[in-house]
């Protein structure tokens, strides 16, 4: 006897392809259970939905996790790794450190103005998610900043 779909040997009396997991005709369910589909065997492949190829059920890994090379007819998908911006997190993270120093002569001025380059410098690299936020954050500092500048130049000419 031989399968329908990849044309391997079986055994008499198989209910599923061991090579390509295909339910052969005339083979009895193996559940008895009105409405449950038959069980393949372990160790078959079995087409899922959507995959576009054969996928041994149960192999599942997590991302980044080794792969053993795959079998004939098996689908691999590579995940590439998630990337961050180093120049970016630091900028923005220095820009909320000036900005909460921003009271304190010459220190929060220090960071905020090293968080500022930082975070220019990062937005030339992917991604720019927080690199953007540091640039934006160092701004705000800079017009707190003017404005602290303009209160103090204002007290000073008052005192005069």
């Amino acid at each position: 006897m031989f399968c329908p779909s990849c044309g391997s040997q079986l055994a008499d009396g198989s209910a599923f392809c061991p090579s390509c997991g295909t339910p052969l005709p005339g083979s009895a369910p193996a559940s008895t259970q009105p409405g449950s589909a038959p069980v393949p065997p372990a160790g078959a492949y079995a087409q899922q939905p959507g995959s576009g190829g054969y996928q041994q059920p149960g192999a599942y890994q997590q991302p980044g996790a080794y792969q053993q090379p795959a079998a004939y007819g098996q689908t691999v998908v590579n995940v590439a790794a998630p990337q961050s911006n180093g120049m970016g997190t630091a900028g923005f993270v220095l820009a909320l450190i000036g900005l909460f120093f921003s009271w304190v002569p010459l220190v929060g001025q220090a960071v905020w103005l090293v968080g500022l380059i930082l975070s220019l410098v990062g937005l030339g690299r992917e991604p720019r998610g927080l690199a953007i936020a540091g640039t934006i954050t160092s701004l705000i500092g800079l017009i707190l900043f003017i404005g602290l500048m303009g209160c103090v130049g204002i007290a000073a000419l008052g005192t005069l």
